[in-house]
């Protein structure tokens, strides 16, 4: 059975190629996009799945895996290592060799009570939790010096705090992938 670990932002390389130095069979899917800058364009390799690499170890190597740098945790289901099936593998596998520009969109939709890190604006890198919805806004406790200071902050500027997850039961908290 296959697993899956969060990484770091742009770490994915990184940790696929320290995995397999560990004899470990991973997966990390990679496109080619072309690139603009202010005076150039280039067609660059990307991963498909952002933050996301997958593995194919076995129980006793999980705590290895987690040591390794640029490896958050494992991807959970039910508060269980998530696996992943040979053939979702393969159909993934098979979905990308047919087509070469693949963009992936995370179902990341956010709920009450979802632990977030904020990635933009004033309150940047802050930690919180969310308490409200107010059209494109959310209402986030942030937790930092011990006092609850309450923002409302864009949903694009939020993204969910893996290392802290509130309630990984809740069945809402899944992500998913739609092709």
């Amino acid at each position: 059975m296959w697993k899956a670990v969060y990484t770091k932002p742009r770490h994915e390389m990184k940790v696929a190629r320290r995995l397999e130095g560990m004899g470990i069979n991973v997966y990390a899917p990679t496109q080619v996009v072309l690139r603009q800058w202010s005076d150039r364009k280039k067609r660059v390799r990307v991963p498909v799945f952002n933050s996301y690499v997958f593995l194919n170890c076995e129980t006793l190597e999980e705590l290895s895996v987690l040591q390794t740098s640029g490896v958050v945790n494992f991807v959970k289901r039910l508060g269980q290592v998530a696996q992943i099936r040979d053939s979702e593998i393969q159909q993934i596998k098979d979905f990308l060799s047919g087509y070469e520009s693949v963009k992936v969109e995370e179902n990341n939709t956010l709920s009450l009570g979802d632990k977030v890190i904020v990635t933009d604006g004033a309150v940047k890198g802050r930690r919180g939790a969310v308490t409200g919805f107010q059209r494109h806004k959310a209402r986030l406790v942030l937790e930092d010096l011990g006092l609850e200071i309450i923002a409302e902050v864009p949903v694009a500027s939020l993204i969910k705090d893996h290392d802290r997850e509130a309630d990984s039961n809740n069945p809402n908290r899944r992500k998913s992938f739609h092709f």
